[in-house]
């Protein structure tokens, strides 16, 4: 039987107006799976993704990500967002850096890696994605197409393994492979 790389049961979300965004939702999406998820707005998909990057925590139900239960703990949701990234649908909630370079190289500066290796993954980033010619470009004269790309260009450098990514539900939510 297929790993899964989550398994949700009875998630529940409701905000503090007492609004449910999401009602004992159960689903299981397996490794190497491409599932989309389609809704009308306010049907719970951004809420649910907000979960299964720790972002929101259920007020009711549980959440696996290989086989273990999600924790909420600093280090357990470092672990996990070195795995599960989110690339949100409007591109200028995620870019705030003054340019490609910069923008793409913020998550690992933030971690303390050292600048020698974090310029060598972006370039290799930039070089994946066809888009070294922009490097010095201010995010703010970027087509929208090109907006909505960098957010993917800026969770690349996070795992050495170049081209190898699931992405799961539509284009919001990445899962970098093992390592092993």
């Amino acid at each position: 039987m297929a790993e899964h790389i989550f398994h949700i049961e009875g998630l529940t979300h409701q905000f503090t107006d007492g609004t449910f965004a999401l009602k004992e939702l159960s689903l299981s999406v397996q490794q190497g799976k491409k599932i989309a998820l389609l809704g009308n707005n306010g049907a719970g998909k951004s809420t649910l993704f907000l979960h299964l990057n720790g972002l929101l925590q259920p007020t009711a139900g549980k959440i696996r990500f290989k086989g273990k239960k999600m924790k909420y703990d600093r280090n357990a949701l470092l672990s996990l967002r070195k795995q599960v990234g989110i690339v949100f649908q409007d591109p200028d909630s995620q870019l705030f850096s003054a340019n490609v370079q910069q923008d793409i190289s913020f998550g690992p500066m933030n971690l303390g890696w050292d600048k020698s290796a974090v310029q060598e993954k972006v370039n290799w980033a930039m070089a994946e994605t066809e888009v070294t010619e922009l490097k010095d470009r201010p995010t703010h004269f970027l087509s929208l197409g090109q907006k909505n790309v960098l957010p993917l260009q800026g969770y690349l450098p996070w795992n050495p393994m170049s081209g190898s990514w699931t992405s799961l539900p539509l284009d919001w939510i990445l899962i970098s492979p093992d390592k092993s």
